[in-house]
């Protein structure tokens, strides 16, 4: 049974207690500028979350979180978490095909919940989810145990469809080691893919071939885009100047900072903190 935690007035960002549920599915709408914007409730979330809200409880989801942008979602069983997630993610091209593109991005991560939820073990098992989400290339990503457990259930049947990829475990230690690394270096203007590489035991080749198969970057490109959405999170909450946020983010200086900037999101730091947050 969904939780009817949305109101069409003022959107809801609630985390309830852990769910007795044993596998869990993160959902992200729109592109990185977008996402963070979640306190902007227009006619596409209405009808995307109108449509999204139905298929979860289809499929029997709890919702434990909700933002305009994002849900994350517990299931029983792995036939409803994936179908649910093909529904989903087949139904917003359908229910919103005059909006902007930016905003029509999805991206879905599956995964299982631990067994034992002490401590931080949930909350984590929550942010590793979404990492999957906003660092792996595909449309519906899948781990290996929720693919074991599904082919377990269904006598070995085949998970396939165009939209999933399905991480290998090679693939999820490697994301593991990723994760690990980038989020205690990123704003080390000295880092480069030597120290990359011998940090996380790869090779240069290794690891940008890894890297670019589970992510779609180079490691140059990875960690600049990692560094301009930290960059874009300071912004928006107001954390400093164009200059000073350049630099805690590792730019070496506030020209090629912008440059970065514009060349990934569109626009300029400035025209991004007029139209985004100043006039808000």
């Amino acid at each position: 049974m969904t939780n009817n935690i949305y109101s069409h007035t003022e959107p809801s960002a609630i985390i309830y207690s852990k769910p007795s549920q044993n596998i869990i599915m993160a959902l992200e709408t729109g592109d990185y500028l977008h996402r963070l914007k979640d306190n902007q409730f227009d006619l596409f979330h209405q009808k995307f979350h109108n449509s999204t809200q139905k298929i979860i409880e289809k499929f029997n989801g709890n919702i434990l979180s909700l933002k305009d942008n994002s849900y994350i979602v517990s299931f029983n069983s792995t036939n409803d978490t994936i179908f649910c997630a093909i529904k989903i993610y087949g139904n917003l091209n359908y229910i919103t095909p005059n909006f902007d593109p930016t905003y029509r991005q999805l991206k879905i991560g599956v995964s299982l919940i631990p067994t034992l939820l002490e401590g931080n073990v949930f909350k984590e098992a929550v942010a590793h989810t979404i990492k999957l989400c906003e660092y792996v290339k595909g449309d519906i990503i899948i781990t290996s145990g929720v693919k074991h457990l599904y082919e377990n259930n269904n006598k070995n049947a085949f998970l396939h469809n165009e939209h999933i990829r399905l991480l290998k475990p090679k693939e999820e230690r490697f994301l593991s080691k990723l994760i690990l690394f980038i989020e205690k270096n990123w704003n080390d203007p000295t880092l480069d893919v030597s120290a990359f590489s011998k940090s996380i035991g790869y090779s240069k080749s290794q690891l940008n071939r890894n890297l670019k198969g589970l992510t779609g970057k180079s490691p140059n490109q990875f960690i600049r885009a990692f560094r301009l959405h930290k960059a874009l999170e300071l912004l928006y909450n107001q954390k400093g100047n164009i200059s000073e946020i350049a630099h805690r983010t590792g730019f070496n200086n506030s020209t090629y900072f912008t440059k970065c900037f514009y060349d990934n999101y569109g626009l300029l730091p400035s025209n991004y903190l007029q139209k985004h947050v100043y006039c808000n």
